[in-house]
């Protein structure tokens, strides 16, 4: 998920971000700060591969948490 991840074709492995927690989680530690972010792909022409997402990253004392929902499909 996420703009960068589209960009590149869904090349995510080598992506840092809040995103790295659905697409590779060691792209976690680059998180400085807390960070919210929330996408959708919307497929009007087939609506059961529409995906929403929503995740949540922040430093802590070891490393970076983080938590994550992830909706595919419709109905």
């Amino acid at each position: 998920m996420g703009a960068s991840s589209k960009g590149m074709g869904n090349a995510t492995a080598c992506l840092e971000g809040e995103w790295s927690l659905l697409n590779n989680i060691g792209g976690l530690a680059s998180i400085q700060n807390p960070v919210i972010a929330a996408s959708f792909d919307v497929h009007p022409q087939l609506e059961a591969a529409n995906r929403t997402a929503f995740v949540f990253a922040m430093p802590v004392k070891i490393g970076v948490a983080g938590i994550s929902a992830f909706r595919f499909g419709d109905n």
